[in-house]
């Protein structure tokens, strides 16, 4: 018979025949525990007694539900102390310690004399379903089928919450001093927390205490016992009906949850209750919560769980200048489960705020990266214009209980328990090959006591990555490691420590022009790519964590790609929440649940391409830092492999985005008719601007730059774009015999596109040069930082410090070996091709402009020697040509107060400049950005329109021969629009053909005939 068999009987029938059941199943578990607290045989005889005289006269209120094993161990123990405040009797139970009949059984790191003193107290301090399971399993001897039974569970969550309970034990212990091995635990409490052999005459006088015997002193014992229990019963219920009334169902949970409770059907009661409204469901397992109460105020804080404090930590992030001085919480906070709130985790001595709501700490002396504020306290700026791009370089180090950060080329580490920052500054770092690290990963692991990095981009290294690292917290030191063999490049693919097989586990991850599927494991030497039956679909920004519990790696989220189009395209798209579990001995994969509503969304800021934020409480409770607080049990006891089947990918698989970013959507047009193109443009009409028909032209949204062509290859090649328009690295192609646009490669996209390519990547802010196939990044705007090289038939572009040549033949770029002798400016670097070679009009010094020649061979740059001051630059604004006729330069400023409008040409070999004095100069004060020489007519055509008679828009050209301004009457679709100037245009003259060639920002083709006797010239008015 069951406990709750025998004590339905008792209590039924007063059955003293099931009493003495009971009485021999538990008196010596009873009279052990009363032992182990008291040190003495003759006080822990007394307070067995009063523990199943309890028993005998509250039998009958009892719910049905009761474990019997954990309702004992509960009223012995709290006997026991009662007893031994009493009576004064702590310092002879420690002298009498020794003579305790509890066998001892030594570990590897602690021994069964160090645990036993601290055992009760680390029992009590359990969650009372974890207490009632390690009881019957540990103490008891109890097989999972016969705890199953008896607590009316299934085995599976029988063995779940016996593992939570013994990680959750060691804790304990391990915060009172003693450190024992997970494999030791279990065995020394089955050894040395069983049953004591209980007296002879004891058990006599337990048999007989259902009929109402006993002894005074345990009747004593047993009614101060009980009305400490009613006093205890009338707090607990004061505390739930107040954290009801003040936190609704989610604070339900979070106090749960905060308890450590696993989910059950239904809240176990300690006595009836009266009859009340409606109560709270018990939440279900695998169901998010939305904390209401829990905003801090930003999604991309790094989020840990620290163990020792027992809290879900979100530590700085980005906020930003302007949204800093609004009211907001501290930078750092400690999520308080009880009260459903973030709690402002202020420095010591530091009177920032409250404990809950909004802060005013100290600001910073600006938006650039550093981790002093204006008051001289060492803190991460958070308000850094464009965001501190953590990814997933952060990593918590349980020995030293320190969360490590490798950001901005910076290291350095936060102390939860002090709360402070410290900037490590070791002597060397990832980033010290030249750029700042993005979109990494680090993870902390114990068996070689350091930190691993992996993963990321812009840092100027052959793989475009920084490879694998190692940080050594005790000696702040960085490793370059070197394994034959590492994962391919990737970003935003999180590692994750998995204590059981000692090695970091990582998944898939953006290689920014594919998503990857593919698991590798890092023993910290050597790296290994596993290959599961199955494994989850490509994914990016997703977040790994290890789940104490269950003794596996989660996977939680992430996201895929989209394949927007236009300003601010959309690039990656939600997916539903799904979680994974990984088992790194089996080297399987499990599909545990999928959320489409009443979830946290499956990546973090979709827009920047945002990493998921997720850590995991010694419960296995998973918490999610979006744009709001969740909170979930995850219970993986059960995976769902129809859903694997259904979901899941094969190792390896990879995902791409489509239509105008893949080249091969550009294959699927039409058969070309390169004879029907040339008759075409030989019949094209006079002064007349035609659009060209192409059936699948790229959309992507190539504004704020120019376009070349090659008269050798008969190409035009275009890299334009940046800011919100499109950034990926590959160019776009237009064959004009053919008519067809085409792409070499699959486009890497930098993450967080809209600000990363301007600000980060952009020369003039942060030395971040090449991708993962070592392709240039796209700076902020191209400009006129694009040319064409005739010697080597390529597109050469000049925006960084290296110099890139994009050879279509290839269909692959390759670049300089030394960086280029001018500034990298995208405003201001101006490309030419001249015979000699290209030219470049670029920074000297800040705000110093020279010429620069191009040894095609050598790849090298050399300045030119000008004789005189070249004219004022501005953005869009100066433009520069080649006149063949008279083997010079003419360069064009809108942006010069003095010569604005006027042309100065320049003899490159003898370096001397002039300004011509153009007639009209004063009304063709337009941008001159695009600018192209017209060999046959001896005439250059400005990108730029003026007002002619009668208010007529009017081409603008500049007569070489007559050096004079005049504006010509074009008709049919002109790519310039209405305005005086496009941003997104590109201009190029074909002398094959004799014809003007021009592109939009979505890559519609123009092309007019221009002929200077029939375009109306006229002086602008």
């Amino acid at each position: 018979m069951t406990d709750r068999e025998l004590l339905a009987e008792y209590t039924l029938k007063d059955s003293q025949q099931a009493f003495a059941a009971l009485v021999d199943r538990h008196a010596g578990r009873v009279y052990s525990t009363c032992l182990r607290l008291l040190g003495e045989a003759h006080s822990a005889e007394d307070a067995a007694q009063a523990t199943f005289l309890v028993l005998a006269r509250k039998a009958r209120g009892l719910p049905p539900s009761t474990v019997l094993a954990g309702w004992l161990y509960t009223v012995a123990r709290s006997v026991a102390l009662n007893l031994r405040r009493e009576t004064a009797r702590r310092v002879r139970r420690e002298r009498e310690a020794a003579g305790m009949r509890s066998p001892e059984t030594v570990s590897a790191e602690g021994s069964w004399a160090l645990v036993r003193p601290q055992l009760d107290a680390a029992l009590a301090a359990l969650p009372e379903a974890q207490r009632e399971v390690l009881l019957l399993r540990c103490c008891y001897g109890r097989s999972e089928a016969e705890a199953a039974a008896e607590l009316g569970w299934g085995r599976s969550r029988v063995s779940m919450t016996l593992s939570r309970a013994l990680e959750r034990m060691r804790g304990l212990l391990a915060r009172r001093g003693v450190t024992v091995p997970a494999t030791a635990l279990f065995g020394m409490l089955a050894t040395g927390a069983g049953a004591a052999e209980a007296p002879a005459a004891l058990l006599a006088t337990l048999k007989g205490l259902g009929a109402g015997a006993a002894s005074a002193s345990a009747v004593s014992l047993a009614e101060g016992t009980m009305k400490a229990m009613v006093m205890a019963k009338i707090k607990l219920v004061a505390a739930i009906v107040a954290a009801v009334a003040a936190a609704g169902s989610g604070g339900l949970l979070a106090a749960q949850l905060a308890a450590g409770e696993p989910a059950a059907p239904a809240p176990r009661a300690t006595a009836p209750a009266a009859p009340a409204g409606p109560a709270a469901p018990a939440p279900a397992s695998n169901q998010w919560v939305k904390l209401e109460k829990a905003d801090c105020g930003r999604g991309d804080a790094p989020l840990v769980y620290e163990p020792g404090l027992g809290r879900f930590m979100a530590l700085g992030g980005s906020i930003g200048s302007s949204y800093y001085p609004k009211p907001h919480p501290f930078d750092e906070l400690a999520l308080d489960l009880a009260a459903g709130q973030w709690e402002n985790w202020l420095p010591p001595g530091k009177a920032w705020g409250p404990q809950f709501g909004d802060c005013k700490a100290p600001a910073w002396k600006s938006e650039s990266w550093g981790l002093t504020d204006a008051e001289g306290n060492c803190r991460p700026n958070v308000t850094r214009y464009t965001g501190v791009k953590y990814g997933n370089q952060y990593a918590l180090d349980p020995d030293s209980k320190r969360v490590f950060f490798y950001v901005m080329g910076s290291t350095f580490s936060y102390d939860p328990a002090a709360r402070v920052w410290k900037d490590l500054a070791p002597a060397s770092h990832p980033g010290g090959v030249g750029g700042t690290l993005y979109w990494g990963s680090m993870c902390y692991m114990p068996n070689i006591r350091k930190v691993v990095l992996f993963g990321g981009a812009n840092v100027q290294t052959e793989r475009g990555d920084p490879g694998t690292w190692t940080y050594d917290p005790a000696a702040n030191v960085w490793e370059a490691l070197k394994p034959d063999r590492q994962p391919p490049q990737r970003a935003l693919s999180p590692l994750v420590y998995d204590p059981v097989s000692g090695r970091a586990v990582l998944f898939g991850g953006d290689a920014l022009n594919a998503l990857l599927a593919d698991t590798w494991t890092f023993d910290g030497r050597k790296w290994e790519e596993r290959k599961p039956a199955l494994s989850p679909s490509p994914r990016g920004g997703h977040a790994l964590v290890w789940l104490p519990v269950a003794k596996k790696v989660l996977l939680l989220g992430g996201w895929g790609y989209d394949s927007g189009v236009g300003y601010y395209p959309a690039l990656y798209r939600y997916r539903p929440l799904e979680a994974w579990t990984y088992d790194t001995a089996a080297d399987r994969w499990e599909f545990i649940a999928s959320w489409d509503k009443n979830a946290p969304p499956s990546g973090a800021d979709l827009a920047r391409g945002g990493a998921i934020r997720a850590a995991a409480g010694a419960d296995d409770s998973v918490l999610v830092l979006s744009a709001n607080t969740w909170l979930c049990r995850l219970d993986v006891s059960r995976p769902d492999a129809a859903g694997a089947e259904r979901l899941g990918a094969k190792p390896g698989a990879v995902e791409r985005r489509k239509e105008t970013y893949d080249p091969e959507w550009y294959k699927g047009a039409p058969a070309a008719d390169p004879a029907k193109v040339e008759a075409e443009l030989k019949a094209l009409p006079a002064n007349t601007w035609t659009a060209r028909p192409a059936p699948r032209q790229p959309q992507m949204g190539a504004g704020w730059g120019t376009a070349i062509y090659s008269p050798e290859r008969d190409l035009i090649m275009r890299f334009s774009g940046g800011h919100c328009y499109y950034s990926g690295t590959a160019p776009q192609v237009y064959d004009v015999k053919t008519g067809r646009w085409s792409i070499p490669f699959a486009p890497e996209m930098p993450l967080d596109f809209c600000t990363t390519n301007e600000q980060v990547l952009n020369g003039n802010f942060s030395p971040g040069e090449w991708s993962l196939t070592g392709s240039p990044w796209i700076s902020g705007h191209t400009y006129k930082t694009t040319g064409y090289e005739p010697e080597t038939k390529t597109l050469i572009y000049a925006a960084k410090a290296f110099t890139y040549f994009f050879d279509p033949a290839a269909g692959r770029w390759s670049r300089n070996d030394k960086p280029s002798p001018f500034l990298p400016n995208m405003y201001v670097t101006t490309l030419c091709g001249t015979p000699q070679g290209v030219m470049a009009w670029a920074e000297r010094a800040r705000y110093e402009t020279g010429l620069f020649l191009l040894d095609p061979k050598a790849r090298t740059w050399s300045p030119v020697g000008v004789k005189g001051k070249l004219p004022a630059v501005s953005a869009d604004c100066h433009g520069m040509v080649w006149d063949t006729k008279r083997a010079r330069l003419l360069l064009f400023s809108s942006a010069d107060k003095e010569h604005g409008g006027d042309v100065m040409a320049c003899d490159p070999k003898t370096g001397e400049v002039k300004w011509l004095e153009a007639a009209g100069r004063e009304k063709a004060r337009v941008n001159a950005r695009e600018a192209t020489y017209l060999a046959d007519c001896d005439m250059v055509m400005l990108g730029g329109q003026a007002t002619g008679e009668g208010g007529k828009l009017l081409s603008l050209v500049y007569d070489c021969e007559k050096n004079a301004w005049l504006g010509a009457e074009l008709a049919g679709a002109n790519p310039i629009g209405k305005g005086a100037f496009n941003v997104d245009l590109g201009l190029m003259y074909d002398p094959n053909r004799k014809l003007v060639w021009a592109v939009n920002c979505y890559n519609q083709v123009h092309v007019l005939r221009f002929d200077p006797k029939t375009a109306g010239l006229q002086e602008i008015k």
